[in-house]
């Protein structure tokens, strides 16, 4: 985070307990998805299980850009691969990590 100074508080306000929403206004690629977002939803999932949604933009943009990297983060990491149930109740815009859901949504879409 040292050439992204400028996220180091919002990554703290996520280890925050009991903090129920977290809310930023950023312009685009500014480090938010990558070095926080997802360090977050992964930290989440393997350390205290809890249900997730992430809303994106389009379903283009959570199609092309945001599950390839979700899947990603879970493959890549031994302890939330072990948890993830692939094939067993996931689908592309849901899949189960540790017996809780991490659904992948889009403005406009009916997951919401």
């Amino acid at each position: 985070m040292t050439r992204t100074p400028y996220v180091v508080p919002i990554a703290r306000a996520h280890a925050i307990w009991g903090l129920r929403q977290i809310t930023y206004v950023m312009a685009r690629q500014m480090a938010k998805t990558q070095g926080v977002i997802f360090a977050e939803i992964g930290r989440r999932l393997d350390d205290c299980p809890t249900p997730i949604m992430y809303v994106g933009t389009t379903e283009l943009f959570i199609r092309d850009k945001v599950e390839p990297k979700i899947v990603h983060l879970l493959q890549s990491t031994p302890s939330l691969n072990r948890k993830t149930s692939w094939g067993h109740g996931s689908s592309k815009y849901s899949k189960v990590v540790a017996g809780v859901r991490l659904k992948l949504a889009w403005a406009g879409s009916d997951s919401m």
